[in-house]
């Protein structure tokens, strides 16, 4: 039996100029699936899009996010998660830093704010696909790979009867093309795949104590930002020979419009990511590798 490749692209609904880029991309083929975000203004037109190509099949996965746009819930309702305009105010080592310093009460109220909001963006989610099901689970910015916010991912999917979660499981391995694994990007990049793969013995206890499924690898963040042939391929390699059989390969291919910030409140430096090119360059580096492929 042959290694199965499963194409993802996170980040739909972010913004209109983000999500029409993505659809099209699945529509042509070049996409299994790609991750929703619940805040999200083009709601209606994922719906319709989902709706008038029924026969097409898609892994879609929920995006739960604490990091960017603002809640489902009112901001009263989640105090600790928004700052003073109501967004999402979360960072990846933030909220890591807030829970291990703060007293039982706090963390139970980070906890608790956390369940109720992913609860909402998850039915949210569930609402626009239907009948369509959710697939999947995952994080934006990978958050929900902390233990104690997986729990309640975990928790969650178990609820919904969502049947697999991501675990950001990644072989680390260099790219053929020598500025790819040599830029101050992927020093970057192999910090934050360092502090998740510490996550991921204690992820897997927990998605297998609650029966989740999920690939037995992920490629997408030493080259996130970056994701090219020779590096997709490279990573495919490592991890088939780590005994991988189901390997999801993440790229962000839908890039925002300047005329898109006021999800990041006007800021640059957040929506950085979303607006540069490496975006247009994953999505050309895909249309690639399928032709290749093909």
């Amino acid at each position: 039996m042959g290694v199965k490749l499963i194409y993802h692209s996170d980040d739909l609904g972010a913004t209109a100029g983000i999500t029409s880029r993505m659809l099209k991309a699945w529509e042509d083929g070049l996409l299994d699936g790609f991750s929703i975000f619940a805040n999200s203004d083009c709601f209606e037109d994922i719906g319709r899009f989902l709706g008038s190509r029924t026969k097409q099949t898609a892994r879609i996965a929920a995006h739960l996010n604490l990091w960017e746009g603002k809640p489902i819930l009112p901001s009263s309702d989640v105090p600790l998660l928004v700052d003073q305009d109501g967004f999402f105010n979360i960072e990846f080592m933030g909220i890591l830093k807030q829970y291990l310093l703060s007293s039982g009460n706090t963390k139970k109220a980070i906890l608790n704010e956390v369940e109720r909001e992913w609860r909402a963006q998850i039915e949210k989610i569930i609402s626009v696909i239907k009948p369509r099901p959710l697939s999947a689970i995952d994080g934006h910015i990978h958050m929900h790979m902390l233990p104690f916010l997986f729990r309640i991912a975990a928790k969650l999917a178990r609820e919904y009867r969502i049947p697999e979660i991501r675990i950001v499981n990644e072989p680390f391995y260099l790219s053929h093309v020598p500025r790819e694994c040599s830029s101050s990007h992927f020093l970057i990049n192999t910090i934050k795949h360092f502090i998740l793969q510490v996550c991921v013995p204690f992820d897997l206890k927990i998605a297998e104590k609650v029966g989740l499924t999920h690939p037995d690898a992920m490629l997408g963040v030493l080259y996130s930002g970056m994701m090219s042939i020779p590096n997709i391929l490279a990573g495919v390699r490592a991890a088939e020979n780590n005994g991988a059989k189901k390997i999801e390969i993440l790229v962000h291919i839908g890039r925002a419009k300047d005329s898109e910030l006021s999800r990041w409140k006007g800021d640059r430096k957040k929506a950085g990511f979303v607006l540069s090119p490496s975006r247009d360059q994953e999505y050309a580096a895909l249309l690639s590798l399928k032709k290749e492929i093909a």
